[in-house]
């Protein structure tokens, strides 16, 4: 099972450039981009990363947040997608 990467960080990063001459907004972008893009990429590599009762606790997690997610029809990736 390997990681698979989705790019969020290039994203926002090519998001912040398009608005940078927005003070207001290249802040509030920032923002964002540092806890929802790293937060998201680390949450969804978390179980990959640990062991055991740790890794099991930190994909039951993502799971749980991945079937929340998707009434509102948004589809996260999950390993029983493979």
């Amino acid at each position: 099972m390997a990681l698979e990467l989705y790019k969020l960080d290039q994203e926002a990063h090519d998001l912040v450039s398009k608005h940078s001459q927005h003070k207001d907004a290249l802040t509030q972008a920032y923002k964002m981009r540092m806890t929802v893009v790293y937060g998201l990429e680390r949450f969804w590599g978390e179980h990959l990363r640990l062991q055991g009762v740790k890794a099991d606790y930190w994909k039951e997690t993502w799971n749980k947040l991945a079937e929340i997610v998707s009434q509102t029809g948004i589809k996260l990736p999950t390993d029983s997608d493979r």
